[in-house]
Parts: C-alpha cells; structure tokens; sequence
C-alpha cells in the first residue's frame, strides 16, 4: 500500500499501515513499513549523470531518530547528489571494500595460522634430519639442548617470528653457560637453514650473532700421573673389577680413540695380524685404525664372550657409557687423579705423538679428524713443550758456566821440568 502523511514521531509509532509512506512535507523522502512492523526511512533520488531512479535507505525509525533528523539527513545526501554523487554506488562500494579488507584479514589470519611453529619446524627437522643422518648421542644433545633452553620460550612462536634479537636475547639468558648457548646457536642455524629448504622460512635469524668463545681445555697426563693411572688399574683388577671395564680404560690411555670408537670395536674388525682395527661408525665415518703392540695385547687378554670387544651384562650389546665413568672414578680416585677423562686421554695421546715428532697429517689420520686444525692445536702445544724444555736445559747449562764467584780460589803450583 502506498499513500502520504506528514511523518512525525507520534504518527509514525501508532501507524499500524502496511507499505510505503511518502512524506508531504519533503517529497522524495519517505518510510517503509513492512509486514513485520520494521519502519525504515528512505530516499528516492535520481542519478544526475544517468538520470537513473534509485532508492537508498537512510536508517531505521526508532524514537531517538526522528523524522526532522531523517529528513536533515536526506536533504545532505541530495545535496551530494546534485554535485553529481551517487550515495547508494559509494554505500555499496564502501560496503565491497569493507568486505575484501575483512576477507583478506580472515585469508591472511588462516595464512598465519598456517604457518610453522618452531616446536613443528624442529619436530620436522629431527624427523627428517637429525634422526636420519645423526647419531643417537647426537639426537639425544639436540633433544636436550631444545627442551632445556630453546623450547620454553620459542616453540610456541611462529618461525617467521623468532629474529636476531631472540638469538641476542637467549644468549644474553645463558651468558653463565656460554658452551650451552654456542651449542644452541648450531642447533638453532642448522635447523633454520634446513627449513629455508623447505620454504618454511627466508631467513636464519643466527646470521651475525657470534658465539661466546670457547677456550679448549689443555688438561693432559704427565707421565707421572699415567704411571700411577697404570698401578691403580693394576690394583683394581685385582680387586676384581670388570676386565671389560679395565680394558677400555687402558685402550682409551693408550690409542686416545673417542669412547664411542672403544666401545663399538668388534672382535671381527679387529685384525691382530696388521694391528689394525676397522671403525665403521665414527664421526668422520668409516676408517682403519692402527693398534700398538701394547693395544693389541690389551684386546687380546680380554675374554671373548659377544661380538663386542667390551660387552656389558647383556653380552648382545656393548659396554655401556655409565660402566666405563663409574670404573675411571674408581681408578683415578685410587691413583690421586682429578679431572681425567675419555676426552684428556684423547688429548693427552695426541699431545705425546705430537712430542714425539708426528706430523699434522699423521695426527689427522691417527685420531680420525677432518681437517688440520684440530691436529694442529697438538702440534703447537708441541712446539711450545719443545721451546720450554730448550729454554730450561739453556737456563741449567748457563748456571754451569757462570763462575761463582764466592768459591775459595786454590793456587796450585807451576811444576818445572826436571824437578
């Protein structure tokens, strides 16, 4: 139904009329009334450039918004649309814009949500990586290193997040354990780098943050601490300590191998003939490694129980870690030693080889290491025992020479010949 009324408040709340109500006070202006009873103001205004009809709503009636205010709301709008605006085309422009930015908002919310976190990216990485190419003391570091340090405060974050100065952060957080943090930081790249691969990131948030340095520990036996080491190993094996355990000490003493190489060496890779032994499984990979007389007498005195040269209770499997640390405490207690462990008896063989004139290279193949530097190092401290022990034996033989000058001064008397 369509009909005409001068709108006011009081007319427009008892109007019970279904339709359209044009106002006869402002023509073009008016109040819909649908069958629900909602009464809602509009406008009908024609388009100055294509002369189109068109209609537009200006908002619903309630006491608060009376006509007077609608129609002074109109009467802009007409205003606008006689300088050749469209309100409804820039509503419902508004309107689209509004719903691309809250479209592209959810879009880039699901983007975002979709993203890595850092506890997904080293799930990702271990499962793929580490577990793949590393070994299980390897694995194990990087899983304790993860939940101690980096977990609590980064795993939670998206990948994307995490930036230099969360690394400058974390070290600043484990500056009392500057080795904790240079481990973390390799942890941190390795994985980063791996997931720059995969597209989960663009950036290593480590580049240019340094590690703390690291000073190398110069802990090495003197030879009066391996006499002694060698009685008290004497001592325990009559005691009736494990001869596997024993064993392994005295090998890790006497060819300076990683632990892990002691403690895999098989009875079948060991050929006692060439004193050479085949380690399979090591850091650089597989590799022969020659014995000494006195390491092949030491590897045959052992009983051969198991396919392992050192086996522990389960004769299937290799002696264990613990077994060979809880022996050593033992025995460096009983020969008055601190501080010595499987990594000094590396460090002091190779310091003794070095000593004793081997080269950077025989180092290397000896010990298993990759490179020179580590080998190096040895021939260094080398050099300086030499010069020491040059500059002690010139200080003793120049006390000799000089003259003392306190000592009584005995004339003996010139012989003549014929007397």
């Amino acid at each position: 139904m369509t009909m005409k009324a001068k709108l006011t408040n009081r007319w427009i709340e008892t109007c019970a009329t279904k339709g359209i109500v044009w106002d006869t006070e402002f023509p073009s202006f008016g109040l819909r009334i649908t069958e629900k009873g909602t009464k809602t103001y509009f406008l009908n205004y024609r388009v100055k450039e294509t002369k189109t009809e068109r209609r537009i709503t200006l908002g619903r009636w309630h006491p608060g918004f009376a006509p007077d205010a609608a129609r002074k709301r109109a009467r802009v709008m007409l205003a606008g649309i006689d300088q050749g605006r469209d309100p409804l085309w820039e509503r419902q422009e508004r309107r689209r814009c509004e719903a691309e930015k809250r479209q592209a908002a959810e879009d880039h919310r699901q983007i975002e949500e979709a993203k890595p976190t850092l506890a997904a990216v080293f799930d990702s990485w271990m499962t793929e990586h580490s577990e793949v190419e590393n070994k299980p003391a390897t694995i194990k570091k990087n899983r304790g290193l993860w939940r101690r340090n980096i977990e609590p405060i980064y795993g939670g974050r998206k990948v994307e997040s995490i930036s230099k100065a969360d690394i400058l952060d974390l070290k600043t957080r484990l500056k009392s354990l500057p080795i904790e943090f240079n481990r973390c930081h390799s942890l941190i790249k390795t994985m980063m780098r791996w997931a720059m691969t995969e597209g989960e990131c663009q950036s290593d948030p480590t580049a240019g943050v340094s590690k703390y340095k690291e000073h190398p520990s110069e802990r090495i036996l003197s030879s009066d601490e391996m006499r002694r080491l060698a009685r008290a190993l004497e001592a325990r094996a009559t005691e009736g300590a494990n001869p596997h355990s024993i064993g392994a000490i005295r090998l890790l003493a006497l060819v300076g191998w990683r632990i892990s190489e002691v403690r895999s060496l098989r009875w079948e890779n060991v050929d006692f003939d060439r004193g050479e032994a085949l380690l399979p499984d090591t850091k650089t990979g597989t590799r022969w490694a020659w014995l000494s007389p006195e390491a092949v007498d030491v590897i045959r005195a052992l009983p051969k129980i198991g396919p392992f040269v050192f086996v522990g209770r389960n004769l299937s499997r290799p002696l264990g870690y613990e077994a060979i640390a809880a022996e050593l405490k033992k025995v460096c207690a009983k020969a008055g030693i601190t501080d010595a462990t499987p990594h000094v008896f590396r460090a002091s063989a190779a310091t003794a080889m070095a000593e004793a004139g081997a080269s950077v290279f025989a180092l290397r193949d000896a010990f298993g290491w990759k490179g020179l530097a580590m080998p190096n190092r040895y021939v260094k401290r080398a050099a300086r025992s030499a010069r020491e022990a040059i500059a002690q034996h010139g200080r003793r033989t120049a006390a000799l020479f000089e003259r003392d000058d306190d000592a009584e001064v005995i004339a003996i008397p010139t012989r003549h010949h014929g007397s």
